[in-house]
C-alpha cells in the first residue's frame, strides 16, 4: 500500500492556498484521488517528500493531520481485507 500527496495548484483560493489531495494505491491499483480539505500554500509544501515545509504551530498540525488520515485509510482498509 502507497500513500501519495500532493497540492492541486488549479485550485487554490483568493488567498493563495492550495488544497492538498491523497491517492492510495493497494497492489498497483490506485484509487481516484480525494481532497483531504487542508489547505497549504505552494511555497510551503515539498513536493518531493510530499509534506509542509517548517515548525510551526500551524505546519505541526498539517503534519499530524495528514498522519493520522493516512493511519485511518490504513487501518480501515486493514479491516476490510479480514471481512472479506
Amino acid at each position: 500500500m502507497r500513500t501519495l500527496f500532493k497540492l492541486r495548484r488549479n485550485k487554490q483560493n483568493r488567498e493563495a492556498a492550495a488544497i492538498i489531495y491523497c491517492r492510495i494505491k493497494v497492489d498497483g491499483i490506485h484509487s481516484n484521488d480525494f481532497s483531504t480539505f487542508i489547505k497549504v500554500l505552494p511555497c510551503e509544501w515539498n513536493s518531493e517528500g510530499q509534506r509542509v515545509k517548517g515548525d510551526t504551530v500551524a505546519a505541526t498540525d498539517i503534519k499530524l493531520l495528514i498522519c493520522e488520515l493516512v493511519y485511518n485509510k490504513c487501518y480501515f482498509f486493514f479491516i476490510e481485507e479480514r471481512i472479506d
